[in-house]
């Protein structure tokens, strides 16, 4: 008795990117269901569909045109070196030189694009912004779910996204240039935005054939669009018709009230420290080297910056700036992020701690094309 096994043919030249850029979106090697360790890839009247889960977080990746017809499921595995077509039946897939037993894409949660009205709409260095000037505030150690993602909320005309560890906080604001959008009032986790940015980057490099700098400007002029639907958040790009969407679910659980920490006129106070921002950054990161559990602080007083004890060893040296304000005790990791997210946002020099009372909250602001920054960070106690 003879039987034929029917091959099928999955085919895009931009393939490989988004079956890569997907497969970092499945879950780890102890997850119970085995169907998420796989990536979906589908060829419709939409398109190449690309798309990954470990239910929490999810990337959908979409295409125009395509060969062939159909859906299968390619293992992350061998997603991440797949290379422009992916060849299928029954029972097999291959792709990337590999064939392994498939599995069925029946049982592959669905995905699909939110199709809401749009909360927030920013440019993409905006978002990028939001990751390497709030995310260094989330406490991803915290047993609170709400500290261990960035907070969004719309204000005016702009998106606000909010980090805290309960010592500091970061606020940005970016400009919204969707009038009248959705509300959003929601706790997202950190890689809704580092995800979406590294994936884009990714499928961007591959399909608009650009590096480096020729990237970076394409990229500025392009938008990120947030939406949500119930509990699910989306962080939405769009480019010559590519599709590049992150979707996470909101953390459970209360973030602070952070508006009770910026109380009225808590920028107008002149006393404080002004620091060169690059020469100040690598100053408090050698300081911080002589602290220890029982002197964990970089103290700015005196003209000095210094840190550790006697007793283990001492740093002490000129402070790159200037102090106009008491002596007062800081976290130096929490130092060199304020100053980071102020380099993040915008190509200043300087940037200024505003110290009031040593021993009451630090504040630092800065504000730059559409983005403005606010950082708050409580001192170490005295020893």
């Amino acid at each position: 008795m003879n039987t034929t096994t029917t091959i099928h043919e999955i085919r895009h030249p931009h393939l490989a990117p988004a079956a890569a850029a997907a497969a970092k979106f499945c879950p780890g090697a102890r997850c119970p269901r085995p169907v998420l360790h796989n990536v979906l890839v589908r060829v419709d009247d939409d398109g190449t569909t690309v798309a990954a889960t470990d239910l929490s977080q999810s990337i959908i990746v979409r295409l125009p045109d395509g060969g062939g017809r159909g859906v299968t499921l390619v293992p992350s595995k061998v997603a991440k070196s797949v290379g422009d077509s992916v060849r299928y039946t029954d029972s097999t897939v291959s792709a990337g030189g590999i064939t392994c037993p498939s599995a069925d894409p029946m049982e592959f949660p669905h995905q699909a694009l939110l199709d809401c009205n749009p909360s927030a709409k920013v440019y993409l260095p905006h978002a990028d912004a939001i990751v390497k000037a709030v995310s260094p505030a989330v406490d991803a150690e915290s047993s609170r779910f709400a500290f261990g993602g960035i907070r969004l909320e719309i204000e005016d005309d702009n998106l606000l996204a909010i980090a805290s560890d309960g010592r500091r906080m970061h606020v940005l604001s970016a400009r919204n240039s969707v009038a009248n959008g959705d509300p959003i009032d929601a706790v997202v986790p950190v890689n809704l935005f580092a995800g979406l940015l590294k994936a884009v980057r990714t499928v961007a490099k591959d399909v608009f054939d650009k590096r480096g700098k020729k990237l970076e400007d394409f990229l500025e002029g392009t938008m990120v669009v947030i939406r949500k639907s119930g509990k699910v958040v989306e962080a939405r790009w769009e480019a010559h018709d590519i599709v590049v969407a992150v979707q996470a679910r909101e953390f459970e659980g209360r973030f602070p009230k952070w508006r009770e920490v910026l109380p009225a006129g808590c920028f107008d106070t002149v006393t404080g420290v002004t620091l060169d921002i690059d020469e100040a950054i690598s100053q408090v990161k050698a300081a911080g080297k002589a602290t220890t559990p029982l002197h964990p602080a970089v103290a700015f007083g005196d003209g000095q910056v210094s840190a550790g004890h006697e007793s283990s060893g001492v740093f002490s040296a000129p402070v790159a700036g200037v102090i106009t304000c008491p002596p007062v005790k800081l976290s130096p990791a929490f130092v060199v992020d304020a100053l980071a997210a102020v380099r993040a946002i915008s190509p200043v020099d300087h940037a200024r701690l505003i110290v009031g009372d040593p021993k009451q909250a630090v504040f630092l602001r800065a504000s730059h094309y559409g983005l403005a920054l606010r950082v708050i960070i409580m001192p170490v106690a005295a020893d």
